[in-house]
C-alpha cells in the first residue's frame, strides 16, 4: 500500500458509540488527518481493504476495546496481518478492562482510557509519524453505564 496522494495521514477508527466516533473524527480532522470510521470490525475491515484499494494507507488504528462482532485487540492483530508497522491506539472506558492490550499488542501500542483529551490521543498519534504536538482540548464522550449502542 503507498502513501496517501495528497500527504495526509490517515486514522481509521472503530468504536460503536456514535458519540466517540464523531469525537475523534472532528479531532482527527482539525489536525490535518483523513478519518475513516467504522463501528464494528467488519466495517473497520471494509474500511481498510477500500482504502487500500483506492492506494491509501492506513497509519493509524484507533479501536475501543469491545466492539459488537470482535474486540479490539483482534482486529488490531488482524490489521497488523496486512500492514505489520500499523501503530494501534485502544481505548475503552471500562476501568476493569486493558490487561489484555499490555501483553498482547506491546509493539507500536498506545491505551488510553475514556474519558480523555483530543490532545492526548492526538500527540500519541502524532508520536508515531514524528509530528508536532496537539492542543486541542476537547474531552472524548463516556458511554452512558446500561445504555446499548448497537
Amino acid at each position: 500500500m503507498s502513501d496517501n496522494v495528497n500527504g495526509a495521514r490517515t486514522v481509521l477508527v472503530v468504536d460503536d458509540y456514535p458519540s466517540v466516533l464523531a469525537w475523534a473524527s472532528r479531532s482527527f480532522s482539525r489536525a490535518g488527518w483523513q478519518v475513516l470510521t467504522a463501528n464494528c470490525s467488519a466495517e473497520a475491515v471494509e474500511a481498510w481493504k477500500s482504502a487500500e484499494r483506492s492506494g491509501s494507507r492506513v497509519h493509524l488504528l484507533v479501536t475501543d476495546l469491545e466492539l459488537p462482532d470482535q474486540d479490539g485487540a483482534s482486529l488490531a492483530r488482524a490489521l497488523r496481518t496486512l500492514d505489520p508497522s500499523l501503530f494501534v491506539i485502544g481505548i475503552t472506558g471500562h476501568a476493569d478492562r486493558g490487561a489484555e492490550w499490555t501483553g498482547a499488542l506491546l509493539h507500536r501500542t498506545a491505551f488510553f482510557r475514556k474519558p480523555m483529551l483530543a490532545s492526548e490521543l492526538l500527540s500519541a498519534a502524532n508520536a508515531c509519524t514524528d509530528d508536532s504536538t496537539a492542543t486541542d482540548q476537547e474531552l472524548c464522550p463516556v458511554e452512558p453505564t446500561g445504555e446499548s449502542t448497537v
